[in-house]
């Protein structure tokens, strides 16, 4: 069915697959990293889901390793809750050793020092990106604050930027985080925020053939829709191709705003999805709040009594997430 509604509707690819985005935040963004990473600074780079983070974080790279003025490693190992400090320096081993292999001693002390003479026998900045930062065990940030400072004191500069959902701010400011989140430095990822319109026609004309406009395939009501209530790259992609394979069931072509409001849902701008995009789905959010699952389930569907309600607000309040905006 996918290559029947593709041809249907003029698309020459699928929407994942138009490319990316340059959206006006990625200058001022990218220009705040590259202030940060040459005093060996951790960085946290956070934005909310779908906003952008993975496809911005490898354009960063490359835009990096082109500059050539700082080193770049990645970490890809998966299960962000097993990284430790051992798979990050197998990362710096792996992006920086000159040799094709190299052997890391095995005791702590010799493993440090090898890593101080890889980094600054280099003579520039490195820097190490993580992904999905949100999810690394606190005494792995614990001891990457401590590799830095190695790092610092043997005259290398190791900037470490750490990329996942709004709540990694907060975490790294809770009481238990102080002596690393008043050390890190913070930059939001914005997205297409205050762009929609430019980045939804941008994505569709990608994929569409040249003799197909925009307006051949949604009517105006039903584009003003889509860019009125999807807000990140990942809403505009997913909603927009399940509009397209809904419309193309109904042989509807311009597909209409009646269409585009079925498919969206009501639910779509409910509290839990709004939480959850900030990286706060239930059971995450019942772990930070030491509120039971039960309860946060009633909270969002507006069941608790109200004096309940404005003390779970208040929790939310604490962890930096703005009631007003999920209501």
């Amino acid at each position: 069915m996918i290559i029947e509604m593709m041809q249907y509707y003029g698309l020459t690819k699928e929407l994942k697959n138009a490319g990316y985005f340059v959206d006006e935040s990625y200058g001022p963004m990218f220009e705040d990293l590259k202030k940060y990473m040459p005093s060996g600074d951790l960085i946290a780079l956070t934005g909310p889901i779908g906003v952008g983070k993975t496809s911005s974080l490898h354009k960063i790279m490359i835009d990096l390793e082109k500059e050539g003025n700082i080193l770049v490693v990645s970490s890809l190992s998966i299960d962000k809750n097993k990284v430790n400090l051992n798979t990050l320096i197998d990362a710096m081993v792996a992006d920086l050793a000159d040799e094709e292999t190299i052997t890391l001693h095995k005791r702590t002390e010799l493993r440090m020092r090898q890593i101080q003479k890889l980094i600054t026998r280099r003579n520039v900045p490195v820097a190490i990106f993580i992904d999905e930062a949100h999810d690394l065990p606190m005494q792995t940030l614990i001891e990457l604050k401590r590799l830095m400072e190695l790092i610092s004191k043997a005259g290398g500069r190791l900037a470490i930027v750490l990329v996942g959902h709004p709540r990694l701010k907060f975490e790294l400011h809770r009481a238990s985080m102080q002596e690393i989140g008043m050390r890190t430095q913070h930059v939001i990822m914005k997205g297409i925020d205050g762009c929609e319109e430019k980045f939804f026609d941008w994505m569709l004309s990608s994929c569409l053939e040249s003799n197909v406009k925009v307006s051949d395939i949604f009517t105006p009501g039903a584009r003003k829709t889509i860019i009125s209530k999807l807000k990140t790259p990942l809403e505009m992609e997913c909603y927009t191709w399940r509009v397209l394979s809904e419309g193309y069931l109904t042989a509807e072509k311009p597909i209409s705003e009646s269409t585009v409001c079925d498919v969206i849902g009501k639910n779509f701008d409910s509290l839990e999805s709004r939480l959850t995009r900030q990286g706060y789905p239930i059971g995450r959010l019942s772990e930070s709040i030491g509120v039971s699952v039960s309860e946060i389930k009633d909270y969002q569907k507006g069941r608790l009594p109200a004096g309940r309600a404005h003390e779970i607000d208040d929790e939310l309040t604490q962890l930096g997430i703005a009631i007003g905006a999920t209501r």
